[in-house]
């Protein structure tokens, strides 16, 4: 299954950055692509990546041995996995409180999110916002996000 989100449509023709879906896909199996290796696949193979799904046990094995296969072809050491659940929850899969990263963007940005709105949003959605603002994605891709996750026709443009 290979979610797109509106806000990035324009990532797709080329792929030429991982889309948030297949980042969340390796995250939640605790698997990392080394940096460089995604735009040395070939766009079919990068297709791949973003439609195997990884919901049943044997789905996520497939996952993992395809990634084991490609990192080896192209020279990279075989991906560490974590074994197990987490002993800790990852920030954006609490759903006991908005993450302060979040909170402090949604403030800066005045944008409508708060902790009724992030339990309302699934995993997926929770993960991209989460990221964005850890990595302290563009304030435009940020404000795009929440409007699309909250079904928002517009937001007021980003403070400057």
């Amino acid at each position: 299954m290979f979610r797109q989100f509106k806000f990035e449509e324009p990532l797709y023709p080329k792929l030429d950055q991982v889309p948030i879906s297949t980042r969340f896909k390796l995250e939640t199996m605790g698997l990392h692509l080394p940096p460089g290796l995604w735009n040395r696949l070939d766009l079919a193979e990068r297709w791949v990546f973003c439609h195997l799904p990884i919901r049943s046990k044997g789905e996520k094995e497939c996952y993992g041995a395809y990634l084991t296969y490609v990192l080896r072809r192209e020279g990279f050491p075989s991906p560490s996995e974590t074994n197990g659940v987490p002993s800790e929850k990852k920030g954006w899969e609490d759903l006991s409180r908005l993450p302060s990263e979040v909170a402090q963007k949604m403030r800066d940005l005045n944008l409508p999110l708060f902790w009724p709105e992030w339990i309302k949003l699934d995993d997926m959605e929770r993960f991209s916002l989460y990221k964005f603002c850890r990595e302290n994605a563009d304030d435009a891709l940020v404000q795009q996000a929440v409007q699309e996750f909250l079904g928002l026709s517009s937001l007021p443009a980003p403070a400057s």
